[in-house]
């Protein structure tokens, strides 16, 4: 999906300050935001691909000035209102104290809800690999309207497999709620000068996980 959020390789955003020892959360308020998310997320059977596309679904200014968890908590908002959980409007009703509050459905456990996180890689039906370690593909340039995990910057670039990784759940799939559709996923070593041209050192190097169906013989 095209999008401001996949920024990689754009220009104009500045660089990325890096905080020494930086906290997990940054304020109260944020802590809450992660287990509501993780919480409301489990009871409306939303997975983690379907949230990401959520967040990818914002408007362009909104995804611009909000910060990480205020995504995070407008695109639950779109998603309890996409699922029927609240009525459009709702949550800025109860805010306003026009409509009383619905039962609380209990308390959330943010860290139960991580401990309890399982791994999307799966057995796979046997198909064999389409790919091996040395191989060169070439990645789709397709821009799918959907959620991808293939960024803008590696569309349409040569890279060589260095590892498969095994079968995983697709997350373009799972993020439509289309089922799992397990495929082999791969590590694949970009060069700077094939992502970036000229301005790519030559000693640099990017590695992409990156599942089977968005790769082709070069």
């Amino acid at each position: 999906m095209d999008g401001v959020h996949d920024m990689g390789g754009m220009h104009g955003f500045g660089g990325i300050a890096r905080e020494e020892d930086e906290p997990v959360f940054h304020a109260e308020w944020e802590r809450r935001a992660f287990g509501i998310a993780f919480f409301a997320g489990s009871r409306i059977g939303v997975n983690g691909d379907r949230f990401r596309h959520a967040i990818e679904r914002l408007p362009a200014d909104v995804y611009l000035s909000a910060g990480y968890y205020e995504r995070w908590m407008l695109a639950l908002q779109m998603l309890l209102e996409e699922t029927g959980t609240l009525a459009a409007g709702e949550i800025e009703a109860r805010m306003a104290g026009s409509r009383p509050r619905r039962p609380p459905m209990g308390e959330p456990d943010a860290e139960r809800a991580v401990r309890s996180g399982k791994s999307s890689r799966r057995d796979g039906d046997g198909t064999p690999a389409r790919f091996r370690e040395g191989d060169r593909v070439r990645t789709n340039n397709d821009h799918p309207p959907g959620h991808t995990r293939l960024p803008r910057y590696a569309m349409g670039r040569v890279g060589t497999v260095v590892k498969n990784r095994g079968v995983f759940k697709f997350p373009d799939a799972s993020a439509r709620d289309a089922g799992e559709c397990p495929r082999h996923c791969y590590s694949v070593r970009f060069e700077a000068a094939e992502l970036w041209g000229r301005d790519g050192h030559g000693r640099d190097a990017a590695i992409l996980d990156l599942w089977e169906s968005y790769l082709q013989a070069p």
